[in-house]
């Protein structure tokens, strides 16, 4: 089983399944951390699959008890400014999954 970490998304791959976890306490929110990590992780299953044909189903879960998700992190959204909103936005379409 290979393991990597993308600060608070965690990827672990068994045979042909990758587990994505959110763990970003309290309740997972969706905010930068957990939006870099993701496209990290993502990024790197995209490799594992074009590559090396390992994965072929991802499970995207979260730790904690409280909530999956709980949407997002608006104390770090008033944070952004519109051109790193933009940057955000932008970058995020060039990944491909």
């Amino acid at each position: 089983m290979a393991t990597a970490q993308a600060e608070v998304v965690r990827l672990e791959v068994a045979g042909r399944v990758a587990v994505v976890t959110i763990d970003y306490p309290p309740v997972n929110a969706f905010g930068r951390p957990v939006r870099e990590g993701l496209i990290q992780v993502f990024a790197k299953i995209n490799d594992l699959a074009i590559h090396d044909a390992e994965v072929r189903a991802v499970i995207l879960t979260a730790a904690g008890e409280r909530a999956f998700c709980a949407g997002a992190d608006l104390r770090a959204r008033t944070s952004e400014t519109p051109a790193e909103d933009r940057h955000i936005h932008a970058r995020r379409s060039r990944v491909s999954f």
